[in-house]
C-alpha cells in the first residue's frame, strides 16, 4: 500500500523563519529513518509569502496504520523545535491519507 502523511506547519515569527527551516530540515531526515517512510517533500504557500510550510512524507508498507504507529512511537526520540521556533497557536496538522487513484499524463 502506498500513502502519504502531511505536515502543515509555521515558523513562529519571520525572525524565526531561519531556525525554524533548519530545525525542519533535520527534523525530516529523523523521520525519514523509520521504516516505511521511503521519501519526504517540503513546500512553502504561495498564499503568504512562504510563511507556512507543507511536509508530505510517502508512506510504503502492507499496513499504513503501522507505519503511522512507527512514526508517532518515535516522536519522544526526536529532536524537538527550539524554543520559540515552531508555531504552536494554531497548532502544526498531521493527517495521513491512503493512494486511491493515480493519473500519468504520459501514459
Amino acid at each position: 500500500m502506498r500513502g502519504i502523511m502531511h505536515v502543515e506547519t509555521a515558523p513562529a515569527s519571520a525572525e524565526a523563519a531561519d531556525a525554524y527551516h533548519d530545525w525542519y530540515e533535520a527534523h525530516i531526515r529523523e523521520i525519514a529513518e523509520v521504516d516505511g517512510v521511503v521519501a519526504v517533500h517540503r513546500y512553502a504557500s504561495l498564499d503568504d509569502g512562504g510563511g507556512r510550510s507543507i511536509a508530505i512524507y510517502e508512506l510504503v508498507g502492507d499496513d499504513l496504520e503501522e507505519v503511522a504507529a512507527r512514526i508517532t512511537a518515535g516522536a519522544s526520540s526526536r529532536t524537538p523545535p527550539p524554543d520559540g521556533v515552531l508555531q504552536l497557536d494554531p497548532p502544526p496538522t498531521v493527517r495521513y491519507f491512503e493512494l486511491i487513484s493515480e493519473y500519468d499524463p504520459a501514459d
